[in-house]
This record gives structure tokens, C-alpha cells and sequence, in this order.
């Protein structure tokens, strides 16, 4: 077994935004636990995928409707897979 911790900041499109976004996070942390729990740790490594992980992601919030409207950008700002 893997185990896998990511950070992640969200880029708003503007300031007013962030009380949204805040507001779904639940919402928005189950969605990313589930799609990233059943990704493999070789799956995570790598700038291409990070790349594809982060575009998953933003089609994540896109699913959960205001969310992906109101996030401009997703960075990763820790990864550790052990």
C-alpha cells in the first residue's frame, strides 16, 4: 500500500469568489479524495502527470458547477507518495 498527501491552493477569479468556493469545500474535498484515491502512486509522479491530475481535478469542480466557474487555477503546493 501507497500513501499519498497533497496540498492544493485554488486561484480564484476574483476575491468575492473565495467565500463560494470556501463554502463547497467539503463538496469539493470529497470529489478530489475520491478520484484521487483511486489513482496508483506512479500515476501522481511526474510533471505530466501532476499536469493531468490538475486537469482532472478542474473537470471535478466543472461537475460540481460553481466551483469550476469560480477557480481560475489549481496548484499543487506539496506532494509526498510514500
Amino acid at each position: 500500500n501507497r500513501y499519498a498527501k497533497i496540498t492544493f491552493e485554488f486561484e480564484v477569479r476574483a476575491e468575492i469568489d473565495l467565500a463560494a468556493v470556501e463554502a463547497r469545500m467539503p463538496q469539493i474535498r470529497d470529489a478530489f479524495i475520491a478520484y484521487l484515491s483511486d489513482q496508483t502512486a506512479e500515476e501522481l509522479q511526474g510533471s505530466d502527470a501532476l499536469a493531468r491530475t490538475k486537469k482532472a481535478l478542474m473537470g471535478l469542480l466543472d461537475e460540481l458547477g460553481a466551483p469550476g466557474r469560480l477557480v481560475r487555477h489549481i496548484y499543487i503546493t506539496n506532494l509526498v507518495v510514500q
